[in-house]
């Protein structure tokens, strides 16, 4: 009789001795006369495709090409649009607002785009070209220039100031712009010596006059470029150093005749700064804010010591540059006008009866990010989201900011004002699920906060 194997032994009802190999059997159960085991074995391969089959259908098990499942491609290496490789994403995807359902009353977007009420003003309307010649995307590129005096001269390396300044301005403007514009900063060597005394300029803040800038800025710019590449340079940072008694404070100027480098570039705006302060206090801030306003930003604040920040806190480094500040992003209104936020993202409506709006946080630059209600030729009343992301990782909770826009007003003298909610002050601005505020004859109550944003319902 040829020898078997153990499956056939197993079959026919007989035990054969263990293999004299391998494994031993781990208390396998005696099986029994062979139709029984055949029987076993067929309900066992029935039993078993059916359950197969029934997952299927039932969705436990699905396979790839089916509707509703997707067919993992190869992942190709992220790049930064120059073909450089960059870090690959987050394994954890942002949350995605919902999108907003139809709205009432929706208007075109350039009934929201609101044009000034005196065109002498300084203020925030579109378009963002009427206040300055510099580009707001792509690259801008920004010459440092520290300068010392006869009567003050430099004791430490301009180089570490260098780069604090230009790091954190950088990095500000690419986080505001969502990638839109860059900022190079042109590090000119060490200190530049000035021929004259400090006091002899005249660029106080508070006693400067336009001639007097130029006068300063053009010495400083024709000693730098001796010794720097100046090519595509628009604008010049001047800071003094900190000993010299005759600068003190921080403004920047508009040139009407830019000033020409060696290379060809026009430099079109001067940012003069220096005193203890800018040592002692330094923020980096400053710098940013101050570059706000080559790119046409009005400011903010308003001209008392008292009460510096009274038309929206801490809501805006144009307000408020300090570093303490919890929530210094740029508002979403100027963000649209210098084209880091595209129209498609902006919801112009003028409801006549309640509507529901979504908007993603305003740092993601993802989604629906503001919400626009004209109220006349310079007014609108304006909401956007806020959450605790990036540079306004500090803010202690979320929600939605509403504030007024009016093109009317003239800088410092507070273009735009956050509303509040009754008893409200700027410090807890942001409308929570459940708070409300009443703005303009329009009421806006917030019926969701999520990490994907906000809805709102706003109605007259």
């Amino acid at each position: 009789m040829p020898p078997r194997d153990r499956f056939e032994a197993w079959f026919d009802g007989e035990d054969l001795p263990p293999a004299t190999s391998g494994p031993s059997p781990r208390n396998l159960p005696r099986p029994g006369s062979g139709l029984t085991r055949f029987i076993g074995l067929v309900t066992a391969c029935v039993l078993l495709i059916g359950l197969v089959g029934g997952a299927h259908r039932a969705g436990f098990i699905r396979v790839p090409g089916e509707p509703g499942i997707a067919v993992e491609s190869p992942t190709p290496t992220p790049t930064d649009g120059t073909g450089t490789p960059t870090a690959p994403p987050s394994p954890t995807p942002t949350p995605t607002a919902p999108p907003t359902p139809d709205i009432a009353g929706r208007l075109p977007i350039e009934s929201c785009k609101l044009g000034t009420g005196a065109s002498a003003n300084f203020t925030s309307s579109f378009p963002i070209s009427d206040y300055t010649v510099s580009n707001t995307t792509g690259t801008i590129r920004i010459a440092l220039v520290f300068v010392d005096f006869p009567d003050a001269a430099a004791t430490q390396s301009a180089d570490a100031y260098f780069q604090k300044i230009a790091g954190k301005v950088s990095a500000t403007y690419k986080e505001m712009s969502y990638g839109r514009l860059t900022v190079e900063f042109v590090q000119v060597p060490g200190w530049i010596r000035m021929s004259k005394s400090s006091t002899q300029y005249n660029v106080l803040q508070e006693s400067a006059t336009y001639d007097s800038t130029v006068r300063y800025a053009n010495e400083a710019l024709i000693a730098a470029d001796r010794v720097t590449n100046m090519s595509g340079v628009t604008s010049i940072a001047i800071f003094a150093v900190e000993s010299a008694p005759g600068v003190a404070g921080d403004y920047e100027w508009d040139l009407q005749q830019p000033i020409a480098t060696g290379e060809g570039s026009k430099v079109s705006s001067v940012i003069v700064t220096g005193g203890e302060w800018w040592i002692t206090d330094w923020e980096p801030l400053v710098v940013a804010h101050e570059f706000g306003h080559t790119i046409g930003l009005q400011d903010l604040y308003k001209k008392s010591k008292t009460d510096p920040s009274p038309y929206v806190g801490d809501f805006d480094f144009m307000s408020n540059a300090s570093e303490d500040s919890v929530a210094p992003s740029l508002l979403g209104w100027d963000r649209w006008r210098l084209g880091w936020i595209s129209d498609i993202a902006v919801v112009c409506v003028k409801p006549t009866a309640e509507n529901r709006i979504t908007l993603s946080p305003l740092q993601t630059g993802k989604g629906t990010l503001l919400a626009v209600v004209p109220l006349s030729a310079t007014r609108a009343l304006v909401m956007e989201s806020r959450h605790p992301i990036g540079i306004d990782s500090k803010l202690a909770t979320s929600g939605v900011l509403v504030y007024i826009v009016d093109t009317s007003i003239d800088t410092t003298e507070g273009p735009m004002r956050v509303q509040l909610a009754p008893n409200a002050t700027l410090a807890d601005a942001l409308l929570g699920v459940d708070d409300y505020l009443e703005a303009s004859g329009w009421i806006v109550s917030v019926t969701r906060n999520e990490v994907w944003g906000n809805e709102f319902a706003i109605f007259p």
